[in-house]
């Protein structure tokens, strides 16, 4: 059975519109990488350069579980870091005062709903889209986590909240 939606002026439309959800899927996982690669290199910035977090903290643990869950970060030894040894870096580096449980913080981060309160991840994909990235944007220049000039070339998302 196909599940129909109407619309005030009575005109049809498929709910579970396929390439629809294929291209919100692609969107998500390019913002993914990307964030996660804005996550990196604010990694290598020092604490005393003076880079400071503008946003709320739970936005910032949910960009650590971002990236922590992408598994691409590695630490000197070349092992993935933990969850944990990611935010104290990022809180360090942006002068923030760490959360005493950051995994049930990305829990709750993850959970917010509504167009107020989306999760940061939603937002950040929204304001790529509304920059005018495509997925196939990503398939042209390859993974956005990978190429490390992609950071010179577009703007950053991320760095917007930081001041």
């Amino acid at each position: 059975m196909e599940k129909v939606m109407y619309y005030i002026d009575k005109t049809q439309s498929r709910s579970c519109d396929f390439q629809e959800q294929t291209m919100k899927a692609q969107r998500m996982k390019m913002a993914r990488e990307r964030l996660t690669a804005e996550f990196v290199e604010l990694l290598g910035k020092s604490p005393e350069d003076g880079v400071r977090w503008k946003g709320t903290v739970t936005d910032l643990v949910e960009v650590a579980h971002i990236a922590y869950m992408q598994g691409t970060v590695c630490g000197i030894q070349g092992s993935a870091c933990t969850f944990r040894e990611l935010v104290a870096r990022v809180c360090s580096v942006l002068h923030v005062k760490m959360p005493h449980n950051p995994q049930a913080c990305a829990y709750q981060a993850a959970q917010r709903k509504g167009v107020r309160c989306s999760p940061y991840i939603e937002r950040y994909a929204r304001k790529m889209m509304m920059a005018g990235f495509t997925p196939e944007d990503s398939t042209k220049t390859g993974s956005m986590g990978r190429v490390s000039g992609e950071m010179t070339r577009h703007q950053s998302f991320l760095m917007s909240d930081i001041g």
